[in-house]
This record gives C-alpha cells, sequence and structure tokens, in this order.
C-alpha cells in the first residue's frame, strides 16, 4: 500500500511539473511571437515590456572576406528603429523552436527569414535568452547569425 502511495505522489509531481514546464515553453513562445508581431506593425511599445532593462543584443556572421565577425547590438536603438513609421515592412518569419528551461533561465532557438518589403533578405537563427522574474519571462538577450545561403523563403 505503501509503494502504492508513493508511486502515485511521483506520478502528480511528475504530471504538475510536466504541466509547468509546457506552460513556461508557451509563454516563452507567445513572448518570442509577440515581437515579432509588434515588429511588423513597429510598434515597440508592445516590444519593450518583453525585455529585461538590462537585455543585449548582438550577431554572429561571416563577412564578405570569409571573416566572421561578431557585432554587438543595441537594444535601445532596435527598439527606436522598430517604432519608427516608415514606408518599409519588416518580416521576420520564425519557423520552429527549440527551447530548454532550467529553473528561471532558459534559451530559445528559433529558424527564421529575414523579409524586407516582402524581399527575402537574410536567414540564420535567433538565440534567445530568458530570465525569470516575478512578472514572468524576460529576454535578456538575443544574439542571431545572419546569412544568404540555404535559406527558407517561404
Amino acid at each position: 500500500m505503501q509503494k502504492i502511495m508513493i508511486l502515485t505522489l511521483c506520478m502528480a509531481l511528475t504530471s504538475t511539473l510536466l504541466a509547468q514546464q509546457q506552460s513556461d515553453q508557451e509563454a516563452i513562445k507567445d513572448a518570442i511571437q509577440t515581437l515579432f508581431d509588434a515588429y511588423r506593425a513597429k510598434d515597440s511599445s508592445l516590444m519593450r515590456p518583453l525585455f529585461h532593462p538590462d537585455a543585449t543584443m548582438s550577431s554572429a556572421l561571416v563577412d564578405k572576406n570569409g571573416v566572421p565577425q561578431w557585432r554587438k547590438g543595441d537594444l535601445q536603438g532596435f527598439l527606436n528603429f522598430a517604432g519608427t513609421k516608415n514606408d518599409n515592412y519588416y518580416d521576420e518569419r520564425i519557423y520552429s523552436y527549440d527551447i530548454m528551461i532550467d529553473g528561471p533561465l532558459a534559451t530559445a532557438w528559433t529558424e527564421y527569414s529575414f523579409f524586407l518589403n516582402d524581399k527575402f533578405s537574410h536567414c540564420g537563427y535567433n538565440v534567445f535568452t530568458f530570465f525569470k522574474t516575478a512578472d514572468g519571462w524576460k529576454i535578456i538577450n538575443i544574439a542571431d547569425t545572419r546569412r544568404n545561403t540555404d535559406c527558407k523563403t517561404k
């Protein structure tokens, strides 16, 4: 009888942890979707709350001479740019989500292709790092790769 009670308790705890993990994964995926929906809408007021105040950005790419480059981005500059009304249409399409969570830290790898005015520009992967605050999951870093080969264009 005691073994059955222990087994039942373990199963209940496991299902509770799995449900929380799935809930956290959905919250992270929703934050990423909101970020790019707001980017397409040029609404940085929807983007800003997704970020931790100390968040950073960077890109890893290979320049036209084949030299690997690491470029630090500017979150405030990105938010200002994203919220600026202009005639261009920016569309970053996400094709997959690979989310890993350990306690208050999570990463999400997302495959993407970027289009400017419906014309393909580049592709790669975004690597989001999230931190779970009292207010929920916040982006603490975005790093991306950029290339023009082996890309999805639909």
